[in-house]
């Protein structure tokens, strides 16, 4: 979807006068799409698993239980983190094909390849767990990103084959950690279980989508904050400090979040033999039950 749409709202926003009517056409027309999506789901898809009784929880409840869920707070935050640096760093990346690198028609190109690596990274993902605890993983796929995305901004704009590959590292790390993230989420609702006696997946659920779209709010915000405080003028040569922050924005921001998810994570310790055990435990009690 994401490839569909870099590619063709250039062509879209090309048939008019300019980018000022083309862009709000191109967004009503994906709005129009989303929504007859969305209804064509409602009408046709049709529960085939019917679930177990659920437990209503008060909102004083449900925050009590993500508050003794360590193992979800810390998911959570790696999660927003980088969420905040993919935000960021696919909000800035037509600025900086535009006006840093000084090629727009290589914009395409950029998206075609964070894409199709982040897919190959959704692929190595779970060849990677097999041989490693999941927290290990999660690691050496921020890592995987944090070296494409420092290496662009050290990168002279010159060296664009070079951009590209980085590029394809920053997108390979972040598809092996978004298809991971999935897995953590998962045993943290075992962890919740065994720690308060409540199997809460949808305040589970619920928190780590939060994070997501925390992340997509900070991210975007604080984006479009800076380049505002830089000095951007649109359509125009940049100045030196509207240079540099697209620049930063673009791999120096994602890169320094992605080093700090690296840090939260390594206070996650539900994994291998500890996380076993708890579902031994959580076994037992079934068992006694």
């Amino acid at each position: 979807g994401i490839l569909f749409i870099s590619v063709v709202t250039p062509i879209v926003v090309s048939k008019f006068s300019g980018p000022q009517v083309g862009y709000p056409v191109a967004v009503s027309i994906y709005t129009v799409i989303a929504i007859l999506l969305i209804w064509m789901v409602f009408g046709v898809v049709r529960e085939r698993v019917q679930p177990a009784k659920r437990e209503l929880y008060t909102i004083k409840e449900m925050l009590l239980l993500v508050a003794q869920n360590k193992a979800l707070l810390i998911v959570s935050a790696a999660v927003f983190l980088a969420g905040t640096a993919n935000t960021i760093r696919v909000m800035m990346a037509k600025y900086y094909v535009d006006y840093n690198i000084g090629k727009p028609e290589l914009f395409p190109m950029f998206m075609a390849i964070i894409i199709g690596t982040m897919v190959l990274g959704a692929i190595v993902s779970p060849f990677l767990n097999r041989r490693m605890p999941k927290r290990n993983v999660y690691i050496v796929g921020m890592i995987i990103f944090v070296i494409g995305d420092l290496g662009i901004y050290y990168t002279p704009y010159s060296s664009i084959n070079l951009i590209l590959i980085l590029f394809a590292f920053a997108g390979l790390g972040s598809g092996i950690v978004y298809t991971l993230v999935w897995a953590l989420v998962a045993d943290t609702v075992e962890y919740g279980e065994w720690k308060t006696g409540k199997r809460a997946e949808g305040v589970t659920y619920a928190s780590y989508s939060f994070s997501t779209k925390l992340a997509s709010a900070a991210g975007g915000g604080l984006g479009g904050f800076l380049l505002h405080a830089s000095g951007y003028v649109p359509h125009a040569v940049q100045t030196p400090t509207a240079d540099h922050m697209i620049r930063a924005l673009f791999a120096l921001g994602p890169g320094f979040c992605g080093i700090l998810a690296v840090i939260v994570m390594q206070y996650y310790k539900l994994d291998g033999e500890v996380f076993q055990n708890i579902l031994n435990d959580l076994k037992q009690r079934k068992a006694n039950s």
